[in-house]
């Protein structure tokens, strides 16, 4: 998403990297918490976009997903079935 958003650095300069992404977010054998994901996002592409919405409506998901795509930023979901 990063790439796709232009990002090459993030904080202190660092190489946008898988690993560098894993050591920012404490991912680990474990997994990475899905909490440290829109923070990363943000603090790697330096505004205040992404956010978690618990339990969304299926109203909010087809509006935040319409207006991604329309201002051409990817998405990122994280389905509990």
């Amino acid at each position: 998403m990063l790439d796709y958003l232009g990002v090459t650095n993030g904080p202190e300069d660092q190489p946008l990297t898988q690993s560098n992404l894993a050591k920012y977010m404490g991912t680990n054998t474990q997994g990475t918490d899905f909490n440290k994901i829109p923070v990363c996002l943000n603090d790697w592409w330096g505004r205040q976009w992404y956010v978690n919405k618990w339990a969304p409506t299926a109203q909010q998901v087809h509006d935040y997903t319409k207006l991604n795509v329309d201002l051409n930023y990817p998405v990122n979901y994280d389905a509990h079935t």
